[in-house]
């Protein structure tokens, strides 16, 4: 576990107009989660992947994503391009019975334009502060691992100033409030009554939140990002 911790530090960039936030526990020891930032002059990545496994062999498969991050962030950043080249590392190098899940975005901060893709993961949601209502992020696109040669969908969105992006795992889409799985809007609404509160204690406090509704047992891993944007 400290090996892991190790390899897989990230440190949280910096971009004007953006607030980031984020929070990622593990259920046991070792973390099948992992959430990857890359810092570059006016833009920012950030990815949040799920191992579908535990224990010590998806702890190796974060710390292969880790490095092809690293590898595939340091020219073009399109999340397309990324999710291929990951996608290609990991058909290559892991069992047929593990797979990851991985939802991967940029930001860029001369335009406010976040730009998306997603290799199966649970979609992201986006809360305008205009409407007050909450749209689905989502991209077509295969597990990764799942198969050498996948299209990786990339989209685009416009944030405004309050409008904030969650990313999450299915830690958090499936946690249990009253001994029932958590629905959509019940998550929506959580997200929503914190939406004047900066990135971060939004995050802790989702988090606070959803661990006491479930007797502070964690029952999987559980991650989220917050990306939001504020007046430069």
């Amino acid at each position: 576990a400290d090996v892991q911790r190790t390899l897989l530090k990230t440190g949280k960039p910096f971009i004007e107009g953006l607030e980031i936030g984020y929070i990622t526990e593990a259920a046991s020891k070792m973390s099948g989660d992992y959430v990857y930032f890359s810092q570059g002059e006016h833009q920012i990545g950030v990815a949040v992947a799920d191992v579908i496994g535990k224990g010590v062999p998806a702890a190796l498969c974060m710390s292969m994503i880790k490095f092809g991050m690293d590898s595939a962030t340091t020219g073009r950043n399109h999340p397309h391009d990324v999710l291929t080249t990951i996608n290609r590392t990991v058909e290559k190098s892991i069992s047929d019975m593990m797979f990851i899940s991985m939802f991967y975005g940029t930001y860029d901060s001369r335009t406010a334009t976040f730009t998306y893709g997603s290799a199966g993961h649970e979609p992201a949601l986006l809360y305008r502060a205009e409407t007050e209502q909450v749209e689905l992020l989502d991209a077509k696109g295969l597990l990764l691992g799942v198969h050498p040669v996948v299209t990786y969908e990339e989209q685009q969105v416009v944030l405004q100033e309050g409008d904030f992006i969650a990313i999450m795992t299915d830690g958090v889409t499936e946690a249990k409030v009253d001994e029932q799985f958590i629905t959509d809007e019940q998550l929506q609404e959580m997200l929503i009554e914190r939406h004047q509160l900066p990135a971060q204690q939004m995050a802790e406090e989702l988090y606070n939140q959803l661990m006491q509704a479930q007797n502070f047992e964690l029952r999987d891993d559980f991650t989220v990002v917050i990306l939001k944007k504020v007046t430069e």
